[in-house]
């Protein structure tokens, strides 16, 4: 194979995953080793030949492929429309930051102002993690000012990163203050999805839930989700058993 046009199909095979574990946990060596057959590589008007790119390259242009058609979390708890696999190339971003901070935080720039929205997810998802501060008013310009509206989900994942470098402070303040359940429901499976961590514990956690289900206004099921995250969080070894709804026949 001449030529490889990663951005618009490699995601269409199943095994680019594959290639990825593998490179990721067994070979640890460049793409360009994995793949001899690929000579070139070809991006709209740009084309070039992949053997002369460098290492960090070579996975920057692979991370890019793997991001514009899906979204992934570095997590182990993924939400629905999440792929969990993201975890494997955490081993990337991380070995990427370790060597080429600078280059990288231009990509991910790059991937902020994009017109995809799994970049600009994947790109929230790698600032979040790791926390770069610097990309802190990148994030800004994503996140709308009026959070009563339905943010998407590359939005919420931006808002999410933005909570991550500033404490967990403004994602807190969001739960309590907007009225659209689906940021609502966003918001509550990140108090879920998160591991106790020094700046969100679990204990604070459940205080800014018991806080936000004592709203007014919430949607029955909402209040249904909040009352089982909390009780995970409280319990986290016991199974929620749900209060039947009212007028349900009790088995």
């Amino acid at each position: 194979m001449e030529k490889l046009k990663f951005i618009s199909e490699m995601t269409d095979s199943l095994i680019w995953p594959v290639i990825t574990i593998v490179i990721l946990y067994v070979l640890r060596k460049p793409l360009s080793n994995l793949i001899p057959k690929v000579k070139k590589v070809k991006f709209k008007d740009l084309e070039a030949d992949f053997h002369e790119l460098t290492v960090s390259d070579q996975s920057l242009l692979f991370l890019d492929g793997v991001s514009r058609k899906e979204q992934w979390t570095f997590y182990e708890k993924s939400r629905e429309g999440e792929r969990a696999l993201g975890q494997a190339f955490l081993i990337i971003v991380r070995d990427l930051l370790s060597v080429e901070r600078s280059e990288v935080i231009q990509k991910l720039k790059q991937w902020l102002a994009s017109e995809n929205n799994n970049l600009i997810w994947f790109a929230s998802e790698i600032i979040g993690f790791f926390k770069i501060y610097e990309l802190k008013e990148d994030l800004l310009n994503i996140v709308p000012k009026d959070t009563n509206v339905d943010l998407s989900t590359h939005q919420l994942n931006a808002l999410w990163a933005l909570a991550r470098i500033t404490n967990f402070i403004g994602l807190s303040r969001i739960l309590q203050s907007t009225n659209s359940k689906i940021n609502q429901e966003w918001i509550l499976f990140v108090y879920d999805q998160m591991p106790n961590e020094r700046e969100f514990t679990i204990e604070r956690r459940i205080g800014a839930l018991e806080e936000f289900i004592n709203k007014n206004n919430l949607d029955e099921d909402i209040v249904l989700l909040a009352n089982e995250i909390l009780q995970r969080l409280k319990s986290p070894n016991k199974a929620f058993q749900p209060t039947p709804k009212s007028g349900s026949a009790e088995l």
